[in-house]
């Protein structure tokens, strides 16, 4: 049986619809050049950090009783890492240490998982 269209008849319907192969790169480049902006102004979002230095557990007629010079005791001991939070996600433990007046913190292990730096590592690299 003989086919309705040939080959190249076929391929005459189809031209028209195959994307120009002058745009297509430019398309492309355009699209990777708005994927770049896009990371580049995630770069520069604030993240609200915590560091979280202890818990405790206290009760109602000892909180009242609080007053300035008051202790109160925490589960974390001395030189124990303290855990680094960002927008409620732990990810990494660190130590206080003081830079000239000020605290800040060193970070002693990242805790973010191996797969969401590998995510980001393979976006950084493709950009």
């Amino acid at each position: 049986m003989k086919p309705l269209l040939s080959k190249e008849e076929i391929a005459d319907l189809l031209a028209p619809l195959e994307p120009d192969p002058e745009t297509k790169p430019r398309a492309t480049d355009e699209a990777r050049q708005s994927e770049n902006n896009a990371a580049e102004s995630l770069h520069d979002q604030p993240l609200q950090i915590r560091v979280e230095v202890g818990h405790s557990l206290v009760l109602l007629k000892e909180l009242l009783q609080i007053r300035k010079g008051s202790l109160l005791n925490l589960d974390t001991f001395t030189g124990q890492p303290l855990d680094l939070y960002i927008e409620n996600h732990l990810i990494a433990r660190c130590e206080l240490v003081q830079v000239g007046g000020t605290f800040s913190i060193k970070v002693t292990e990242v805790t973010v998982p191996p797969e969401l730096l590998n995510q980001q590592e393979k976006k950084s690299t493709s950009c």
